[in-house]
């Protein structure tokens, strides 16, 4: 959960108006502040009902006790009575790879400072980094973000999770759930991947010589020896 929820919070503020870079049609699309928190906020309640689940399921004689968390009426897994919460290696993979995601996030923030905007831009006083993440790949902050969608996703359908567990896919609202979730992730991954070729452009005309070299010693986009 902290793989995404840092792979999709911007670290900085937008940039002005004069430093933005010509981008592509669905830009906006990763401008958009509402999509991330549309997902943050799926993705939060599910955690915190996973966390509920798994709680109810070691001590359920208190649970039931304190919280009442598991009669009919105000039930959170009607399907699964008492709850039997458990770690299948799906749900451990899917955690890995979404932590894995966000810290490598966290590098290119850190690596590219205060020009790692999520909005396409060429800042003020802009130098082309091409150290850490960025000598093995071009674009490594678009894979983190990949990473991190793909593991939460892995996480909750896999065995074991408190959405597979108590039938959550199986109710209209989890459906509408995992739709938002796979609908504006899906589109903010296509539009990142379409991005990452006028990001190119716009880093060649502005560095010229310089970014050709880099782009020599560093052919791949996203996956070193592949993409």
């Amino acid at each position: 959960m902290f793989g995404l929820q840092i792979a999709v919070t911007p670290p900085h503020p937008p940039p002005s108006e004069r430093e933005k870079a010509e981008s592509i049609s669905l830009e906006r699309l990763i401008r958009q502040r509402s999509g991330p928190v549309i997902v943050k906020t799926i993705i939060w309640l599910c955690t915190l009902a996973d966390v509920a689940y798994s709680v109810a399921g070691y001590t359920p004689t208190l649970t039931r006790q304190a919280f009442r968390l598991w009669d009919k009426d105000i039930s959170l897994c009607p399907t699964s009575y008492p709850p039997h919460p458990f770690t299948s290696p799906m749900l451990l993979v899917g955690c890995f790879v979404a932590l894995l995601g966000g810290c490598l996030r966290l590098l290119c923030y850190k690596e590219l400072g205060s020009m790692f905007t999520f909005e396409m831009s060429i800042r003020t006083n802009h130098r082309l980094i091409t150290s850490g993440p960025y000598s093995y790949v071009r674009h490594p902050g678009y894979v983190g973000v990949i990473l991190s969608v793909v593991g939460v996703a892995l996480w909750h359908s896999s065995p074991g999770s408190w959405a597979i567990e108590c039938g959550l896919y199986h109710t209209r609202i989890g459906c509408l759930m995992a739709s938002l979730y796979v609908g504006i992730t899906g589109s903010i991954i296509f539009a990142l991947l379409r991005r990452m070729y006028k990001e190119d452009d716009a880093l060649r005309q502005e560095f010229g010589p310089e970014w050709e070299i880099w782009a020599e010693e560093v052919p791949f986009k996203l996956i070193p020896g592949l993409i």
